[in-house]
């Protein structure tokens, strides 16, 4: 049985989902105002190496560098090319960089950290893509198999 942290756990979800005025939960940054996304963006940097502590096993990490599959997203959708311009500046200036910051975190906080990046897919590829998540992770068991 895995033990999560409880404010650990609602801190992740909280960066992930946020609720429309209807109730209804949406994954994604919130892009309403810019008084909620600076809170955002404040959250996702807060985490620190401390997040980890206590970790002792193995620990896989997927990280999405997604700038290719939303532009194709976006271009799918039909919006125009500055649209799809903005979409990509907004992965590679602030989203790549930001996950990058934690993921540096995490492995010099965990030792049998690994991470693995994928660029040919979105933020929902688990959803989108079971297949790869089968790969990775079947791969992953692989290698710390002893």
């Amino acid at each position: 049985m895995l033990a999560v942290d409880r404010p650990k756990a609602l801190k992740l979800l909280s960066s992930v989902f946020r609720q429309r005025e209807d109730g209804a939960y949406i994954m994604g940054p919130p892009f309403d105002s810019p008084e909620v996304f600076t809170r955002f963006a404040a959250l996702a940097d807060a985490w620190t190496g401390d997040d980890y502590d206590g970790i002792g096993v193995p620990v896989l990490a997927i990280r999405v560098q997604q700038s290719k599959a939303r532009a194709a997203e976006l271009a799918r959708r039909g919006l125009p090319q500055d649209s799809i311009d903005m979409g990509v500046r907004f992965v590679t200036e602030y989203d790549d960089v930001r996950n990058t910051r934690g993921l540096a975190r995490l492995l010099a906080a965990v030792p049998d950290a690994e991470v693995v990046v994928l660029d040919d897919v979105s933020h929902n590829f688990v959803i989108e893509s079971p297949e790869v998540v089968s790969r990775v992770v079947d791969d992953f068991l692989h290698r710390i198999e002893r």
